[in-house]
């Protein structure tokens, strides 16, 4: 299975993710990634996650790799236009 498949077969789960994190949001809730700093007396902080991450973190908890997923969707559009198929 290609990863544009795996990304299609997906689509309807990552959309909930993406309405869930919506509902966090309108409600005052931020999506952070936690870092550790060892040595440090504060070794803990937290970075909101942005909106563009999003689409990467999806695919990662469904094991998609999105470089992957764009690579295949940059061969697809060339085969298309090598066949005549204006995109």
């Amino acid at each position: 299975m290609s990863e544009c498949d795996k990304l299609v077969e997906h689509r309807e789960d990552a959309q909930m993710l993406s309405e869930f994190v919506e509902w966090l949001t309108n409600r005052g809730y931020a999506v952070a990634k936690r870092t550790e700093h060892p040595g440090y007396i504060d070794n803990i902080s937290y970075e909101p996650v942005t909106e563009s991450a999003y689409e990467r973190i999806f695919a990662e908890f469904f094991g998609i790799d999105i470089d992957l997923v764009e690579k295949e969707r940059r061969e697809l559009l060339k085969s298309l236009q090598n066949k005549g198929v204006k995109v």
